[in-house]
């Protein structure tokens, strides 16, 4: 957390008093490393933030120790400046500079030149879209646009007049490629063999440019990918392919399957939709397991102590790719890991363990806000600081 985000954090803590007498010794510190500083709200913010301000200051006041001079609370304030005087004046001076010069709770119009109220709230925190980001071989990124990419003797947009073609730079040399999506982001690729690739968020698959006449084979290094694989055929013999990652092999001919790789405790999980796949250990394991053959409605779940193998429905794993989260018996924290990849967040828990379990299908294209109703029968509530920390606390 960078330190002003430290000290907006604080501020809200001191509002709704949480902050610890620790808490309260390091906003002291910090401002009186700019005591020699003015502290200046400017006036064309005064008429809307008078009311904020008064709170800021009564709540100050009334919960603190100090509190001597309840008169000053009612004060108006329309420049703060530099204050010696009083600790609860420049404690609230400082929490009113990081709440509005800071850019937490206003915004000023430049339409129409006048200052308004605006909160930060769940429902302004939009959901994720399609980007992602192309590494090449020798150190170059390009922040991929559009829909989707193709990648082969040339590498161009699926969709004809994309805002910005920028992979003609990728240059023929190039030989391997490397996307990865961020928190917030999915995308779909088609690779040289007609294969159809969707990254769901936090994802990173590496393949080459162009499979050869051998055996087609690709790496998914993290996160969650769904594959429809093309079949192919070299002289008249079928070209099998495979994804690879730390711990497993799955290979196929042709099939449509789902490889997730998020919980490194759990392990590899795999879910095919439409045809077979052998799923084995990684030819560097020391273990004896015998490859497992998948069908459709099938699953294994592969960690460095066994194979475990389940019957399935394949819509609930594959449901991120039609759009939508799934959730079969999850926990507070299962719910909120997807979100938060989904939404990019920064979650931090303020309450205990819940024993709630979630069953149920959310829209991804909705905002944050609406997300969250699904989680209100746990009788936790939710903070939105900075934009993207999310602070889950109890009622």
């Amino acid at each position: 957390m960078n330190p002003i985000n430290r000290y907006r954090y604080l501020a809200a803590k001191w509002l709704d008093g949480r902050i610890t007498p620790e808490e309260k010794e390091e906003f002291s510190a910090w401002y009186k490393s700019h005591a020699d500083e003015e502290l200046n709200i400017p006036e064309d913010f005064a008429t809307s933030e008078q009311q904020l301000k008064e709170r800021i200051l009564q709540k100050v006041m009334a919960a603190s120790v100090y509190h001597t001079a309840p008169k000053e609370a009612s004060t108006p304030i329309s420049s703060l400046k530099k204050m010696s005087s009083s600790y609860l004046w420049w404690a609230a001076a400082s929490i009113a500079i990081l709440l509005t010069v800071g850019g937490i709770v206003y915004q000023q119009s430049t339409s129409q030149h006048t200052t308004s109220t605006r909160v930060i709230t769940l429902n302004e925190v939009q959901p994720g879209s399609n980007k992602a980001i192309l590494s090449l071989e020798d150190g170059r990124e390009i922040n991929l646009a559009g829909e989707g990419v193709l990648f082969g003797d040339k590498v161009s947009y699926l969709q004809a007049g994309s805002e910005e073609d920028n992979l003609s730079t990728v240059g023929e040399a190039a030989r391997y490629m490397t996307v990865s999506t961020p928190n917030g982001g999915d995308y779909h690729l088609v690779l040289s063999d007609g294969t159809q690739v969707w990254l769901n968020a936090a994802s990173t698959i590496r393949f080459p440019r162009t499979f050869g006449t051998a055996d087609r084979a690709v790496e998914l290094l993290a996160g969650e990918a769904y594959f429809d694989v093309a079949k192919a055929h070299h002289q008249g013999r079928r070209l099998e392919f495979s994804v690879k990652t730390q711990l497993q092999t799955t290979a196929v001919l042709g099939t449509k399957f789902n490889v997730n790789i998020y919980d490194a405790q759990r392990g590899v999980v795999t879910t095919v939709s439409e045809g077979a796949v052998q799923v084995s250990r990684a030819t560097n394991s020391r273990s004896k397991d015998r490859p497992v053959v998948l069908k459709r409605g099938m699953q294994t779940v592969l960690n460095q102590k066994q194979i475990r193998q389940l019957e399935v429905d394949p819509d609930e794993y594959l449901a991120w790719k039609a759009g939508y989260f799934y959730f079969h018996d999850a926990n507070l924290r299962e719910v909120l890991d997807e979100f938060a990849r989904w939404y990019d967040l920064d979650v931090h828990y303020e309450l205990p363990a819940s024993d709630d379990l979630f069953f149920g299908k959310i829209p991804k294209n909705v905002p944050l806000g609406a997300a969250l109703k699904v989680l209100k029968a746990t009788g936790a509530r939710f903070e939105l600081l900075d934009g993207r920390q999310l602070i889950v606390k109890q009622k």
